[in-house]
């Protein structure tokens, strides 16, 4: 454990390397008038957050894990959500919820390498991309990316929701949107709105409920 324990840092301090450069030619006043340089920007956002969040799908068996992860467990619990047990394995990085059947549940990140929330700042490496792109010869492959984010944030906010951690669902859900809303994309999903609504009116906050359910229904969707 104290091998992979080690091991999981020297990743973690490449990867704020990693990011540390990209940012850095970011900020050059040349290099952050190409859209190339917010690409790499968003890409490295966005493989920091893959490598945090590990391999480990919804779906997988306790043995599909043993044999996939290459780190040992922080911890282990048993907790129970809404009345539902669950097996939950604590990494260093995010926590893996395992059904009564050993099958996992729900991948939940816990925390990221500094702080800020790496796919939010991958989907604002991306739109500025997309903003510099008069020609658009880029919108395909940042069509794809922005996607691939806004899938990664709604999958987040489902686990949250699955854990009962309803704060951070609408947090994730409405993080996603602006990838959606985004022209490069151009296809909001009303039901994660929806959803974004729902959540936040379970928190209490009738501000921001009002807000999403209100452009639900400007869509149609209610």
């Amino acid at each position: 454990v104290l091998m992979t324990t080690a091991l999981g840092a020297q990743n973690a301090e490449k990867l704020l390397n990693n990011i540390t450069k990209a940012e850095a030619a970011a900020a050059d006043e040349k290099k952050s008038q190409k859209v190339a340089t917010w690409i790499k920007l968003g890409d490295t956002y966005y493989k920091a957050y893959q490598e945090i969040r590990g391999k480990v799908q919804e779906g997988w068996s306790v043995n599909d894990v043993m044999f996939t992860a290459d780190k040992a467990p922080v911890s282990e619990k048993q907790v129970s959500v809404n009345g539902i047990p669950y097996y939950v394995q604590s990494f260093d990085f995010y926590d893996l919820y395992y059904n009564e059947a050993g099958i996992v549940a729900a991948v939940v990140v816990t925390k990221s390498l500094d702080g800020r929330d790496l796919l939010v700042q991958a989907t604002n490496a991306y739109i500025k991309a997309a903003e510099l792109d008069v020609k658009k010869s880029k919108y395909d492959n940042l069509k794809e990316k922005l996607i691939s984010v806004r899938d990664a944030l709604v999958n987040d906010g489902m686990y949250n929701y699955t854990v009962n951690d309803i704060e951070k669902a609408a947090i994730n859900f409405e993080n996603s949107l602006p990838c959606s809303e985004n022209p490069v994309v151009n296809a909001v999903d009303t039901m994660i709105v929806y959803y974004t609504g729902i959540t936040y009116n379970m928190l209490g906050n009738l501000p921001k409920a009002k807000q999403y359910f209100t452009k639900c229904m400007e869509m149609g969707y209610l």
